[in-house]
């Protein structure tokens, strides 16, 4: 009977975890490339956003040569611009910039490239388009499928905008209403509806961040210092109040009244929208 440790020969490979294992270079050399391309989706997602040329975007071996790092790292950063929909690669052809219709709005990378960006106004509107048609349809058949549970959430959330607005609390506010236009959602019952209204949740948060926010704005706000007390505490009370239409057309359950009440509270978005960027 053999005692002791076994030697091994030079070609056995030494198992996994034992003291002394010679790391993989690659394993290694991973997490530091994963930064590298990092780093190059970055501007290279902001730029094709911003509607910046983007220079040698057509060959890996010219996009490793300008950016300074190897073809690995490059072909890493074009896939997930590829996963993103903002290029498209074809053989012969190489890399190009995708059309906008091939972009991923769901990404949140994609959407946070969209919120540094000039062109941040033109989607926010293209987004309201897209709730004009979904949410009043949503909230219409809330109206009709919604269960108990539904209503106790979207009458809970409803109860949180209310608090926030009589508090003045724009944090909790933009939480209440994030929570309010779920429940809305969930209380339709149709999961395609409901997926295509979580596929735009980035989305649709930078909408809610840039109109709730406008009330900071110099502008806006020196317009609301030069108005009437009763004027003032009446338009900060305006987003509460279309919120609580629809929850009151829900509660009641007519369909017809639900979705004009939140027509009116998409147009109300869009209108902040213009207030915001002045078109």
């Amino acid at each position: 009977m053999r005692t002791g440790r076994q030697t091994k020969g030079p070609g056995s490979r030494r198992s996994s975890g034992a003291a002394g294992e010679v790391a993989n270079p690659e394993a290694s050399a991973a997490p530091g490339r994963t930064r590298l391309a990092d780093q190059i989706v970055e501007r290279l997602g902001q730029a094709i956003v911003d509607g910046v040329p983007v220079v040698a975007l057509s060959s890996e071996a010219a996009l490793a040569l300008q950016h300074g790092v190897s073809r690995t790292v490059v072909r890493e950063a074009i896939q997930r611009l590829l996963d993103c929909g903002l290029v498209q690669q074809r053989p012969k052809v190489g890399i190009s910039l995708a059309p906008t219709t091939d972009w991923q709005y769901g990404r949140p990378e994609l959407i946070r490239w969209v919120s540094r960006s000039p062109n941040k106004s033109e989607f926010l509107h293209h987004l309201t388009d897209l709730r004009r048609v979904l949410e009043p349809a949503i909230a219409e058949r809330a109206a009709t499928r919604a269960k108990d549970a539904h209503r106790e959430s979207i009458e809970g959330a409803d109860a949180l905008l209310l608090q926030a607005t009589r508090s003045r609390d724009v944090e909790l506010f933009l939480r209440a209403d994030a929570v309010w236009h779920e429940a809305v959602t969930e209380a339709c019952q149709n999961p395609v509806m409901i997926d295509a209204m979580r596929r735009q949740r980035e989305a649709i948060a930078l909408s809610r961040n840039t109109t709730v926010r406008a009330i900071q704005l110099d502008r806006v706000a020196q317009r609301f210092r030069r108005m009437a007390p009763a004027r003032r505490d009446e338009l900060a009370s305006l987003a509460y109040t279309m919120h609580h239409a629809v929850t009151t057309a829900i509660l009641k359950g007519t369909p017809r009244q639900a979705h004009r009440a939140m027509s009116d509270l998409i147009d109300g978005i869009d209108g902040v929208l213009v207030e915001t960027f002045g078109h």
